[in-house]
């Protein structure tokens, strides 16, 4: 039998902690690599992609012939990944976020959800036209709820959530599940949310969901 190996490629600091630390409750005594990456850098160029992006991005890459996953605790750099893995062949699979969050749509028979995100990822683009693609119509919160989620994003990116803030997000995903499927798609608001309500997809829990089966299945 292979023996599996993870991998996570390092993004900012409490993101990258948060999912090493998730996937030590959920995957026991396996071994995680880490590996480095210039998130300042990387962070300089998000969230549009571009040559300079790719280029960078693409120099952090395991080249390794022993990993079996690779895990990025970032939403919005998939659109770069998804290129690089078209035009770089890796022995390695990508644990995707979209992806998961298509096959667990469809296994429900979900076929509209609501994207909490960013405020890049709050309206038409890569999230909302990868799921349109596969059937699912994507709608985003209110102006003004937008600008409320994408604030609470920024400060626990910048570690400075107030338990109100917190609080505030919180009640804003309940009001939208209570009549839709709320993706997260944002590590920064998985971090927040921090809960498991049926209506509710937590991207980046999906990554790690997805990890410890195939732990449990290896």
């Amino acid at each position: 039998m292979t023996k599996l190996k993870i991998g996570v490629l390092e993004m900012s600091n409490d993101s990258t902690e948060w999912y090493l630390n998730r996937l030590a409750k959920s995957l026991n005594e396996l071994e995680i690599s880490k590996y480095p990456t210039n998130f300042e850098a990387i962070n300089q160029l998000l969230p549009q992609p571009s040559v300079a992006l790719f280029e960078l991005l693409n120099s952090f890459l395991p080249n390794t012939n022993d990993l079996s996953f690779l895990l990025v605790p970032n939403i919005t750099i998939h659109v770069m990944l998804d290129e690089l893995f078209l035009e770089h062949q890796h022995t390695y699979s990508l644990v995707h976020p979209l992806s998961l969050t298509i096959e667990r749509l469809r296994k429900n028979r979900v076929n509209e959800v609501v994207i909490f995100g960013s405020y890049y990822t709050m309206r038409d683009g890569y999230v909302s036209k990868k799921m349109e693609l596969d059937g699912v119509s994507c709608s985003f919160p209110s102006k003004e709820d937008i600008l409320s989620i994408d604030a609470c994003r920024k400060a626990v990116f910048q570690n400075k959530a107030s338990a109100e803030l917190i609080s505030n997000f919180k009640a804003l995903v309940q009001k939208y599940a209570k009549m839709n499927t709320v993706v997260l798609a944002c590590t920064e608001l998985s971090m927040a949310y921090n809960g498991s309500m049926d209506n509710v997809l937590d991207m980046a829990q999906m990554q790690i969901d997805f990890c410890a089966q195939l732990v449990e299945s290896n």
